[in-house]
């Protein structure tokens, strides 16, 4: 079936409308995420050229995600929704291949390695907006991530997604057959129920019942930067990075965290980029800028600053653990860091007059060229009374590999640093919120989120969040503060801690292999009908059905 190019211009517009709508931060997210993407497959297995319309409503789906990125990098913005869009296109013709052997179930593939696959991007990934993020404020209804995480969650909201448009077409047109449709729908129901309501075997309890670890967040309500810009002066710069740390970090800290204090927290966080410094190379390493705070002796602080790599050459972003005196004692360092704000993307792979001019773009933007390389993942950090936490540093979160290896190591909370003051628009707070629900389920582990001026709050180990701090834009006119509770998880992952891993490695491979295949395929079919001769005098093949069958 075609259409005229207005027609699919307004069909491609409404499609990707409507799942920017089934994505935080839209609040009826959670309502439209399966009837979003029904509409997707139905529409996408219906046309002819699908590929060419799910690329341009996968250009635009991700356009809209990535909104809040406009005013910080334009061209970075564009190109996420460029490349991307190209993963909603491949799951096209994933799904168009094997839809005649697997049903449903290719098209739980295709979205599942789509969205997987663009997590990953080479350069330039993009973890938000995935299709299970929608259920963030439901939580129960996302038992499915504790079983295999992100992968099996959204492949089985797809397929929930592709069975009923099956089933409605066997029954409606009389396209396929009724009962393998009702078979295919009754499996997914099935396979839901279970991975909803059956729990997973979980990590084994420790015998002694530890209290809750107290928790103070810190948020500072300034933009990193904002307040600086336009100084020539370097003195007058210093003079009031230093007045604002005092005031907004500092000072709330030891009137709440302090010597004479009546029951101090165990633990104080500063979000991401709350001091420029780094920690001086040792041996032993040190942090001369917070000594002397004078914190109660139980307390532990942490702070987001930063370290210098093995060379001593680029700067890592990082967690430092400091004393109650400010002395240095530990970090962890950030794994996955943020295109164009922290590292420059493409530049080894692109033309040196292209890479110059992406240079000067990123610099006129951020006000300098990043450097930063990724650190590694380090053993998790200690309260004062030995209790080990993890730390995920802002984009960090987005991912899964770090929170389980610091659950696995033996954390038994994990903390959220970030800077999330430069969003201005868009739903990546909401979208970042939603990677931290995910984080706690796979991992049944709480998770503390402190930021800037963006959403602190705890989420306890079954993904339901039990305190928060309202949203408040910077700038404020004063720091704001929380104290949590936090109850302490397993410090381990459960025996199923195998299986995420093994459906990240199968979906990915076979949303390659199937993509290729059906390239090739296409390849050969076409070279066949390119010779009108056809000179071995065989039939020509039929062209595959792109019908609703």
């Amino acid at each position: 079936m075609t259409a005229p190019r207005p027609g699919r211009i307004l069909l491609t517009v409404a499609m990707a409308a409507l799942l920017a709508l089934a994505t935080p931060p839209s609040p009826v997210a959670a309502l439209l995420v399966v009837p979003a993407w029904m509409a997707f497959y139905a529409l996408l297995t219906a046309r002819a050229r699908p590929w060419a319309i799910a690329y341009g409503i996968g250009v635009l789906h991700m356009l809209l995600l990535s909104w809040s990125l406009v005013h910080v990098l334009w061209f970075g913005w564009l190109a996420i929704g460029l490349i991307g869009g190209g993963y909603y296109a491949w799951a096209v013709v994933v799904t168009v291949r094997l839809r005649p052997w697997l049903g449903p179930w290719a098209f739980a593939l295709a979205v599942s390695g789509m969205h997987l696959l663009r997590a990953v991007m080479p350069e330039l990934s993009y973890p938000h907006g995935q299709p299970c993020h929608a259920l963030w404020q439901q939580p129960w209804l996302l038992g499915s991530v504790r079983w295999g995480g992100e992968v099996l969650a959204n492949a089985l909201l797809a397929a929930l997604a592709a069975a009923i448009v099956d089933l409605w077409r066997s029954w409606r047109l009389a396209s396929l057959p009724w009962r393998q449709t009702q078979g295919h729908l009754l499996a997914v129901l099935l396979l839901l129920a279970v991975a909803t309501f059956v729990p997973p075997p979980a990590a084994a309890l420790r015998a002694d019942a530890e209290p809750p670890v107290r928790v103070l967040v810190i948020e500072p309500g300034l933009h990193p930067t904002d307040p600086y810009r336009g100084l020539q002066d370097r003195q007058q710069m210093q003079a009031l990075y230093l007045a604002n740390w005092r005031a907004r970090l500092l000072q709330p800290t030891r009137e709440l965290a302090g010597v004479g204090v009546q029951s101090p927290p165990d633990l104080v966080l500063w979000p991401e980029s709350s001091m420029i410094e780094e920690v001086q190379p040792g041996p032993p390493p040190s942090f001369p800028y917070c000594e002397g705070i004078d914190l109660a002796p139980s307390v532990r602080l942490c702070i987001g600053a930063g370290v210098r790599d093995a060379a001593g050459k680029h700067h890592m972003p990082a967690a430092v653990l400091l004393s109650a005196q400010g002395r240095y004692l530990d970090h962890q360092e950030k794994v996955h860091l943020v295109a164009a704000g922290e590292y420059v993307p493409f530049l080894d792979l692109l033309p040196e007059s292209v890479a110059d001019w992406l240079r000067a773009g990123v610099e006129s933007a951020m006000g300098d060229v990043p450097d930063s390389v990724p650190g590694s993942v380090r053993p998790p950090l200690l309260t004062q009374a030995g209790v080990p936490f993890g730390t995920l540093h802002c984009f960090d979160n987005a991912f899964p590999d770090v929170a389980r290896a610091q659950v696995q190591q033996g954390a038994r909370f994990l903390c959220v640093l970030s800077n999330e003051a430069w969003y201005r628009g868009g739903g990546e707070l909401e979208q970042l919120v939603a990677m931290t629900v995910i984080r706690a389920l796979e991992t049944a582990t709480p998770v503390v989120r402190c930021t800037t001026d963006g959403l602190s709050l705890l989420v306890d180990g079954s993904g339901r969040i039990t305190a928060t701090l309202p949203a408040a834009p910077a700038p404020q006119p004063h720091a704001r503060w929380l104290l949590f509770s936090v109850p302490l998880g397993p410090g381990g992952l459960g025996p199923m801690a195998w299986l995420p891993l093994a459906l990240v490695w199968n979906a990915g491979a076979m949303f390659v292999l199937a993509g290729a295949h059906s390239l090739l395929l296409w390849a050969r079919l076409h070279a066949v009908r390119a010779n009108p001769a056809n000179r071995s005098g065989r039939p020509l093949p039929a062209a595959p059905r792109r019908g609703g069958a």
